[in-house]
Parts: C-alpha cells; sequence; structure tokens
C-alpha cells in the first residue's frame, strides 16, 4: 500500500517555492509510478495526509505548535523506537503521516463502512448472505 502526503494548496509562512517544487516532482513521480504499476500497488486515498493534519495530530499543550524535532520525539516516544541519528526529521514525518492517517481517516472509514454493512444486513433475507455480512464486520473488528 502507498500513503502519500499531500501537497499543499498554497504555501505557509515557512514554506519555500524550493520545497513545494520538491513535493509537486516526488508526487509527479508517486502518480507515474502508480499509474504504470496499478496492477501491483494499492493506495488509500487519491488526496494523501496534509501536514497541517499531522501537526494537529501531535499538537498538545506542552507544544501547541509541533515542528519537526517534536513530531520526532513523539513518534519515537509512541513507537518506543530507540533515539538514534538514523531515524531522521525526514522518517519520523514520513511515521507521523501514516500515523495520522491511520488515526484520523482510516479508522473513521472502516466504522462508517461497518454501518453501512449493518444497514444492509438487515435488509438481506438470505441466511448464508447475512452470515457472509457478519464475518466481513468480524474481519474489519
Amino acid at each position: 500500500m502507498v500513503i502519500k502526503e499531500a501537497c499543499p494548496a498554497q504555501n505557509g509562512r515557512f514554506s519555500t517555492i524550493k520545497t513545494l517544487q520538491g513535493l509537486a516532482g516526488a508526487h509527479a513521480i508517486l502518480e507515474l509510478v502508480l499509474y504504470n504499476h496499478s496492477d501491483r500497488y494499492d493506495y488509500y486515498d487519491d488526496t494523501g495526509v496534509y501536514s497541517v493534519s499531522v501537526k494537529a495530530l501531535f499538537r498538545s499543550e506542552e507544544t501547541p505548535k509541533p515542528r519537526k524535532e517534536d513530531i520526532r520525539a513523539k513518534i519515537l516516544k509512541t513507537f518506543d523506537i530507540e533515539d538514534t541519528p538514523a531515524v531522521t526529521t525526514n522518517i519520523s514525518d514520513a511515521m507521523g503521516v501514516v500515523y495520522t492517517l491511520v488515526a484520523s481517516k482510516w479508522d473513521k472509514d472502516i466504522d462508517a463502512y461497518i454501518k453501512k454493512l449493518k444497514k444492509e444486513e438487515k435488509e438481506l433475507t438470505s441466511p448464508s448472505a447475512v452470515k457472509h455480512r457478519e464475518q466481513e464486520i468480524e474481519r474489519l473488528l
């Protein structure tokens, strides 16, 4: 599965044009690879995860405006990872994007899908169809 950080719609006060160009270039390469190898790679949604969403998830009273270093520290603590130079801020940023996707979108989408399945299940009359829906709901839980 491929998860991507969304390109910002506009640059913020701390973004530079060079940063935005680099991110756009990376997205272009990713999109081409996915298009050419769509039979081998799946990705969750077309948009991706915005950096603003990552920062919002990692916001706390101690760090109301989390920076890369704050996100890195929280990732190391959350996943009980040894603090080594190998875990760069770019690596922790990528982990933060995945963590944000799962924590703020993926779980909500699964809950909505389970709700839909339960609603459809009430309308089914075939015992095998009901059993199939129940198995799918159980798998998702």
